[in-house]
């Protein structure tokens, strides 16, 4: 059976929402935990899953509203999608592992090793900011509607509709745009990315205009240690434009 495809995972009840959580690869290895974009799912990672799951124990989550998970009653934030990701690995007995997050799965994934100190050895963000956004990424969020994303990208929301069993796109369309907007302290680490403890490696593609190239020097004076990975011909979903390199790259950071 295929992994991330939607096809053998279970859920788990979380502060009234019901979170999907598949597993794939060797189950006896190293956790590996893939958190994935706004307004995708798990199938984010299909390009490079089947790399990892040769060697870890992967752990894919649905964020909340996201694939086959539930949205629930609470205001998404990326504090509400930390804690969710904390009661998965809580509940499948991980103590240690390494995060993959694309997009705000990887602002997920800052907040998860800050937060949680011992938790996430290794961290590797695919088109992820710390920020609360600004001039030209801010006008995009803000404006951005349902109709929208429909007309540009109708394979995702044909398939959050396939998917998902409670399914309003305006609804989450809604839900998602209040995150990225969010400047509160459940929002965006910001500053705190300073406490990172976690090895990083920070990856963008040369072409996506949500994460700005001078994000790579800023990070790097941040935090001096962090490894940087600059995509040529790749924009802000590396994994599907450049899978292969990205793979290789990120499999010679979690085995250093």
């Amino acid at each position: 059976m295929a992994a991330f495809k939607h096809e053998s995972g279970e859920y788990f009840e979380i502060e009234g929402a019901r979170i999907y959580v598949e597993q794939a690869g060797v189950m006896d290895g190293e956790a590996l935990v893939f958190l994935h974009g706004g307004l995708g799912s798990i199938e984010d990672f299909l390009p490079v899953i089947e790399r990892f799951a040769k060697k870890y124990r992967c752990v894919g989550i649905d964020s909340r509203g996201h694939g086959m998970s539930m949205l629930g009653v609470e205001a998404l934030s990326y504090e509400r999608l930390m804690k969710d990701a904390n009661r998965v690995l809580d509940a499948l007995g991980i103590s240690s592992c390494d995060v993959i997050g694309f997009s705000d799965g990887g602002t997920v994934g800052y907040r998860l090793a800050i937060e949680n100190k011992g938790l996430v050895k290794k961290l590797v963000t695919i088109g992820s900011d710390w920020n609360v956004p600004v001039g030209q990424v801010k006008e995009i969020y803000s404006t951005v509607s349902a109709d929208d994303w429909r007309e540009q990208f109708p394979g995702s929301v044909k398939l959050y509709e396939k998917l998902n069993p409670e399914a309003d796109f305006d609804g989450l369309m809604k839900s998602i745009v209040a995150m990225w907007l969010d400047e509160r302290e459940a929002g965006y680490p910001g500053d705190r990315i300073k406490g990172l403890e976690s090895e990083l490696l920070f990856v963008r593609g040369d072409e996506d205009f949500l994460v700005p190239r001078e994000l790579l020097v800023d990070i790097g004076k941040i935090l001096p240690g962090v490894k940087c990975c600059n995509l040529p011909m790749a924009g802000h979903a590396a994994q599907y434009e450049q899978g292969e390199i990205l793979g290789q790259v990120i499999e010679q950071f979690l085995a250093e």
